[in-house]
């Protein structure tokens, strides 16, 4: 016969208290029923009395597994897919990520995270995006959480396709940037424009009379022409990262070009 005591150590497990009692109870009924039907010397009475309290313990425990369940699956139905990016590099790199996540949000319904930690450990640099737009929404997540998602979802989407990734993964944590990247940004440019809001957000911080000229010539020109130049990538990354090396009548060959195509733009010349 069992007992008790090995009673208590079979429901031991059950997260609940309730449903643990229930189930306790369960099998220590069960055990008494059979025990009366083994010694007829027990009342009708009591043998019936028993019969009634197990067929109220199995309903009262049916209702609390109904409402358990019932509330985890509400939980789940309203609880978005989330996908975590991790943002490093430049501003323009920044501008990207933030870009891609606002396409993830828009167009697959899901909740988009963003990690910075890659900053803490290159102090030559620095996450400038919300220095320049502080509005922004910008859900960035702390490094405990940022090693669960590491954890379970990392995944390189380099060169690979964002739509099939939504489609497989509920959940994701991404570095790296999708095949789909050029379509995105050019189908984001006009929301993002407003979104940033560069008048109001960038041209505060400029305080030289200089960059204040610049700044004043590319706002009020029909059409200015950036050329970034990027010294440092050609300088260390070229073998690395494929860059090919132009040489200065290329550089010369597409400004006139330009030129050409355009009714004397501004050329505003960067570096970094």
């Amino acid at each position: 016969m069992i007992t008790k005591k090995q009673i208590d150590k079979i429901v031991w497990w059950i997260p609940f208290k309730s449903i643990r009692d229930i189930i306790r109870f369960y099998l220590l009924l069960f055990l008494d029923l059979r025990g009366n039907y083994t010694n007829l010397n027990r009342s009708h009475a009591s043998l019936s009395k028993k019969c009634d309290a197990l067929i109220n313990s199995n309903r009262e425990l049916n209702e609390k597994l109904n409402l358990i369940f019932r509330e985890k699956n509400e939980n789940a139905l309203y609880r978005k897919p989330t996908v975590l990016i991790y943002i490093n590099a430049g501003l323009c790199d920044q501008i990207r990520y933030y870009t891609l996540g606002l396409y993830i949000e828009m167009f697959y319904n899901k909740k988009v995270k963003y990690t910075i930690n890659w900053y803490d450990k290159n102090s030559d640099r620095n996450f400038e995006l919300l220095n320049i737009v502080p509005d922004l929404d910008l859900d960035i997540v702390s490094e405990k959480e940022r090693k669960i998602y590491e954890g379970l979802y990392a995944t390189s989407i380099a060169g690979k396709s964002l739509h099939d990734l939504m489609i497989k993964f509920n959940n994701s944590y991404f570095y790296g940037f999708p095949k789909e990247t050029a379509k995105i940004e050019k189908k984001m440019a006009k929301f993002l424009i407003k979104r940033f809001d560069l008048d109001n957000n960038l041209l505060p911080q400029i305080k030289d009379e200089r960059n204040l000229a610049y700044y004043k010539e590319i706002i009020n020109s029909e059409c200015s022409v950036a050329v970034h130049v990027r010294r440092g990538d050609y300088i260390e990354h070229c073998e690395k990262k494929g860059y090919i090396l132009h040489d200065e009548n290329y550089i010369l060959s597409a400004i006139s070009r330009i030129k050409h195509m355009l009714t004397t733009p501004p050329l505003c010349e960067f570096s970094h």
